[in-house]
């Protein structure tokens, strides 16, 4: 049986840095038993240093993350040699976990762009793999990448170039900017990756008007989940996503409905999902806010009375975690006495429920 969609994660830096070996540890319990995990040179290939970063990040993994990692390197589409290519690209063809970090992007696009790479990309997310690109790699993704160097460092004018738009194949239109928050220079503004406001506004400006900006702040994932179509942040900053007239913050810990991302989609209520026709035999609540039954067909009703449920556990579980994803949007709206609502009719069917960390999971007693 084919896997579903797989994950894509934007981290704003900090991708071989103690903020994130649990955020790796996580994402890769997701891709079941033994995923395989993949390095790969491409921003810092231009780098005399590069074969360092890889050998960090092989450490790395090896004694934080506790998972080997292999390394599938393309420094330079113009030097690699046809069987270092081969063996790259057969590597990056049963990864299951890539990672891609520092460097330059405008390197890592002019290396990538019209080559076999992003399509790979794409087919192992597709084929339920993860792929997570940070700092440099993140500011690939999208239809255009920020060339940081050449603007902050060599003052080229502001501009955008081409990126490899990996984004746009999962119904995304985001230009990804990390380094959100970054205060580096001290007494000069570097925020938005070493752009500072006014040139900010005026990249900004020079934007299609159906492009979103999704600015990460250092130590920060962004995890898009394709199966479960969420954003989830993690790390110890969040999320901001700025249209042209418009800009929303989501903090570590939020997780909310991807179509958030798309173009317009800040400004929508969060779409609570379908309501299964089981739920028919639970109590709802009236307009005045109090408790009223519904006429229950049997066998499928929940006691709200004795405490007893008359479901098996296997027909029990998918009526209870569609109540439970109810009730996270609910949470994630800020409707509290609703979700509060959905605890407290579970407890009459005589379930509990334990909210850990924006994640609830339940359980019946004996």
């Amino acid at each position: 049986m084919p896997k579903e969609k797989g994950m894509i994660v934007l981290m704003g830096s900090g991708e071989l840095a103690s903020t994130m070996v649990e955020v790796h540890k996580g994402l890769l319990a997701r891709l079941g038993d033994s995923p395989r995990a993949v390095f790969v040179d491409t921003p810092s290939g231009f780098q005399l240093n590069t074969d360092e970063i890889s050998l960090k990040a092989v450490e790395y993994f090896s004694r934080r993350v506790n998972h080997p990692i292999t390394i599938a390197s393309f420094k330079s589409r113009e030097t690699i040699g046809d069987s270092e290519k081969k063996a790259t690209y057969e590597t990056l063809e049963t990864a299951d976990y890539i990672l891609i970090g520092p460097g330059s992007p405008s390197y890592a696009t002019r290396q990538w762009l019209n080559t076999s790479i992003p399509d790979m990309f794409i087919k192992r997310i597709e084929a339920g793999g993860c792929l997570v690109t940070a700092s440099a790699a993140a500011l690939t993704l999208g239809p255009f990448t920020l060339p940081v160097y050449e603007i902050y460092k060599v003052g080229q004018d502001i501009h955008w170039i081409d990126g490899i738009n990996v984004l746009n194949h999962f119904g995304l239109n985001l230009v990804v900017i990390p380094h959100w928050n970054n205060a580096d220079g001290g007494n000069h503004d570097t925020r938005f990756c070493f752009m500072g406001k006014p040139r900010m506004d005026h990249l900004m400006a020079l934007l299609p008007e159906d492009v979103t900006v999704l600015g990460i702040d250092e130590h920060t994932a962004c995890i898009l989940d394709f199966e479960k179509q969420t954003a989830e942040i993690k790390g110890i900053g969040g999320i901001t996503l700025k249209e042209h007239h418009q800009e929303t913050f989501f903090k570590n810990g939020s997780i909310f409905p991807l179509d958030h991302l798309q173009k317009g989609g800040i400004s929508k209520p969060i779409p609570y999902p379908t309501l299964p026709s089981e739920l028919i035999s639970m109590p709802v609540l009236s307009e005045k806010g109090t408790f009223k039954d519904r006429e229950a067909p049997a066998p499928l009703t929940i006691s709200t009375n004795g405490g007893d449920s008359h479901l098996p556990m296997d027909s029990l579980a998918p009526l209870v975690d569609s109540l439970l994803e109810l009730r996270t949007g609910y949470r994630i709206a800020g409707k509290f006495q609703e979700a509060d609502a959905i605890r407290k009719c579970l407890e009459k069917a005589n379930i509990r429920i334990e909210d850990r960390e924006n994640r609830s999971s339940w359980y019946k007693p004996d």
